[in-house]
């Protein structure tokens, strides 16, 4: 758990839940009982829409994070055991989904693609 979210938490608890034991429910309804991962993603779908954010599941938190990550230069071994996928296949799925992205940073580093630009450049220079 990182420690934005670590804190985030602490003022939860200190906001909503000071009076809680260790026992009791860390999210819970109106009614103090547990919170369901049904009333969960509800509540998700509706602050996304009234936003205007048209995917709503809460499994779309996973797929942002695990994109973010390859995106800054994340590793994927680290992002398998991040995710708690047993395979790296699982993995791969989730880099798959986002392939144009990789497409283009691949053109961008590919050593053979950076020859080319410089060929190029060269030949403007000496014409």
């Amino acid at each position: 758990m990182g420690n934005e979210l670590k804190q985030v938490l602490r003022r939860y608890v200190s906001q909503f839940r000071s009076e809680a034991t260790k026992d009791d429910y860390l999210f819970c309804n109106v009614g103090n009982q547990k919170l369901t991962s049904n009333a969960l993603k509800c509540s998700i779908r509706s602050y996304n829409k009234s936003r205007g954010v048209n995917l709503t599941g809460v499994h779309a938190f996973r797929h942002t994070f695990a994109k973010n990550w390859i995106r800054n230069n994340g590793d994927v071994f680290s992002l398998q055991k991040i995710l708690g996928h047993k395979s790296l296949e699982m993995t791969r799925r989730y880099v798959n989904m986002f392939s144009d992205d990789l497409k283009k940073d691949y053109d961008k580093y590919c050593p053979l693609e950076r020859i080319k630009s410089i060929g190029n450049a060269r030949n403007l220079i000496g014409r």
